[in-house]
């Protein structure tokens, strides 16, 4: 049987709008976040988590995320970078 591809959810820390969290564009709380995680942790194939942030993001927003995603029990996690920002 071949193996389904996970799908990918992004996540944005927005330091322009005061670190807002926002999953596809849509800014939540971190218990809406917690929600969302949950359920996604559940999907077969889990889906792969993209971060993305930019220079001025506070490391401890990044690690907070970083253990939210882990504590959710997802297991693909990477960061998006875009060099020119």
């Amino acid at each position: 049987m071949p193996r389904t591809r996970p799908s990918v959810r992004t996540m944005r820390r927005a330091p322009m709008l005061h670190s807002v969290l926002t999953w596809y564009r849509e800014a939540m709380t971190p218990d809406v976040l917690r929600a969302r995680l949950a359920q996604a942790a559940t999907e077969d194939p889990q889906p792969e988590i993209h971060l993305h942030a930019d220079a001025n993001t506070r490391y401890q927003e990044l690690a907070e995320l970083m253990s939210a995603v882990q504590n959710a029990g997802l297991k693909r996690m990477g960061f998006v970078t875009d060099p020119g920002k």
